[in-house]
């Protein structure tokens, strides 16, 4: 299951595998183990540019997110399931999360 056709195939797999490790080490509700984790790290407070391809995927993931979350805001008419602050997502942002996280042997993991 692809997560966005603006990402490539293979950035695609990396978030479908890596998204929920990638969230807790960017939001730091998990601490990095490795170099490259702490560089990761660095990546997502702003101190260094993305080059690693779980940089970049992560990256470009993010900024589509944010983009739909912009055109989202637009569009949603306040109702009175949608208070203030709130918003009601499409289904087709429900599927791409409703996958099941797959561990495996990684420097990742």
């Amino acid at each position: 299951m692809g997560f966005d056709s603006q990402l490539t195939a293979e950035e695609n797999a990396l978030i479908g595998r890596h998204l929920p490790f990638y969230e807790a080490l960017a939001r730091g509700d998990r601490r990095p183990t490795s170099k490259a984790q702490e560089r990761f790290v660095a990546v997502f407070s702003g101190r260094a540019r993305a080059e690693s391809a779980h940089e970049m995927a992560y990256l470009k993931y993010r900024r589509r997110r944010n983009e739909e979350r912009k055109e989202g805001e637009s569009q949603t008419p306040q109702t009175p399931e949608t208070e203030p602050g709130q918003y009601n997502y499409p289904n087709s942002v429900g599927d791409k999360f409703d996958v099941e996280y797959e561990p495996k042997e990684s420097p990742w993991a």
